[in-house]
């Protein structure tokens, strides 16, 4: 595309070695609201259920953490793949080792979370009693599992906009520095696993 000046827009972050026009969701940012909604609903002891690759989670998971003096909560559950299945086994295996319970789990994306939910369920913890479990990505399921999952999500219309824009300011020529990037804030979706 690039060799014949053909432009791109994108949603999501590009290969460093690509520049192109690209929407993206500032998950981080994300990620910080979702904790700093559970910490305003009083829980104190929240966990990051996630790994390595969700470094953005976890990284607004501390900040929102530090910033309200919970440093000594910080504790992330170790999860071997963001699918629903790992997560599954994942937290079952962590439930069965007897290690203390958080408050509440932050899951790395809401498939996770449906994992989590299954496991603690198999355990007898009632959500949000027990414990409170949230997720990422507000899938089309998390208004439907019960109990239905506190999430934080894009607007795909917002998204596709944004994408759009990009591409139309490209094709008339109105855009002329060599890349765009935008980036898109997500919405929180308090459900009853909190």
């Amino acid at each position: 595309c690039k060799k014949n000046n053909i432009p791109i827009a994108l949603f999501g972050k590009p290969n460093n070695n690509i520049y192109a026009d690209c929407v993206e969701i500032d998950i981080e940012e994300s990620v910080y609201c979702l904790t700093q909604h559970l910490i305003t609903q009083g829980y104190r002891n929240i966990a990051s259920f996630s790994n390595i690759n969700h470094a953005e989670n976890i990284a607004g998971y501390e900040r929102a953490m530090k910033e309200n003096d919970l440093a000594e909560f910080i504790h992330t559950l170790p999860l071997s793949l963001a699918r629903m299945e790992n997560a599954y086994q994942d937290m079952t295996k962590f439930l069965d080792s007897g290690a203390p319970l958080p408050r509440a789990i932050i899951a790395a994306n809401d498939l996770s979370a449906f994992g989590t939910i299954r496991a603690l369920h198999e355990h007898g913890i009632k959500i949000p009693e027990q414990c409170a479990v949230a997720g990422v990505d507000n899938t089309n399921f998390s208004k439907f599992s019960v109990p239905s999952l506190t999430t934080i999500g894009f607007d795909n219309g917002i998204c596709a906009e944004a994408v759009w824009k990009l591409m139309m300011n490209r094709l008339s020529n109105k855009e002329k520095k060599s890349h765009v990037s935008v980036m898109v804030h997500q919405k929180l979706f308090a459900r009853d696993s909190t």
